[in-house]
């Protein structure tokens, strides 16, 4: 099962919501962008507004991403953007964010690390937080814990800092969770979960951050051999996932109930 989070935000642009009606209209709207990218190579406004299209794509978890999206990001890189380095910024994270989201890990940890480097140069605060955020993901889709570990010190510390939202704060928990129960420490890794669920059910989380958030959960009480709870986290998760219109995450727990029934016999 997934071993991130994509909590997606950026210090550049205003948060698009999470919306599954978008993706019958997403190959052509990313078809137009890229397409006018082409013609119009100066112009910012409509570098802005490509991308926002291209954000609420990744915002949306429920329809993934493709390798169509990518090379959408990937365009917008080029020269039409060389003058905003801010926004140039802004971009690798969406990039790396699709990368992740494609299992591309390698190439999302580089996306972020320069995204980070951008976001470090301008002092932006969003921007080195959810830059970390990101980093955090790949590393840790790659068994990197200490590296993980030595990002999320530093996350907890900036969050503390910039006055972070509890929904930002619950992301970097979820991710801590994962560590915990990647080294074995179940008691702190349900904690961790605990202490981060109110905050995400509440907010707009992305469905990479709901996924890990309850599947890290799942997880801890399997190892427990407590079956009852695991259902009545996946029932939790059902209902968060039809509240939020979020099929996919549906058809994920449906899964794993099959699997928990198994394992339960």
């Amino acid at each position: 099962r997934s071993i991130w989070v994509t909590g997606v935000q950026t210090c550049a642009l205003p948060i698009y919501p999470g919306d599954p009606r978008l993706h019958p209209r997403r190959r052509r709207d990313i078809e137009d962008a890229r397409e006018q990218a082409a013609t119009l190579p100066f112009d910012m406004s409509f570098a802005r507004d490509a991308l926002g299209l291209l954000q609420a794509v990744a915002i949306s978890g429920d329809g993934g991403l493709t390798i169509e999206d990518v090379a959408a990001l990937e365009a917008l890189l080029g020269d039409t953007i060389r003058t905003d380095r801010l926004l140039r910024g802004t971009i690798h994270e969406n990039l790396g964010i699709a990368h992740l989201r494609l299992g591309n890990v390698v190439a999302a940890e580089a996306a972020a690390r320069e995204a980070l480097r951008i976001f470090e140069e301008f002092q932006a605060p969003n921007g080195r937080v959810f830059a970390r955020i990101h980093l955090c993901m790949a590393t840790l889709a790659q068994g990197r814990l200490r590296e993980s570990d030595e990002l999320l010190v530093e996350l907890e510390r900036l969050i503390k800092e910039f006055a972070l939202t509890d929904a930002t704060a619950a992301i970097v928990r979820t991710l801590r969770a994962r560590v915990f129960y990647e080294r074995g420490g179940l008691d702190a890794a349900w904690e961790a979960y605990c202490g981060s669920l109110e905050a995400l059910e509440a907010g707009d989380s992305s469905f990479e951050v709901l996924d890990t958030s309850y599947g890290t959960a799942i997880e801890v009480l399997l190892a427990r051999e407590d079956y009852d709870g695991a259902l009545s986290v996946i029932e939790r998760g059902n209902a968060t996932a039809r509240r939020r219109g979020l099929q996919r995450l549906e058809t994920i727990w449906r899964s794993e109930e099959r699997r928990v029934g198994k394992e339960c016999r």
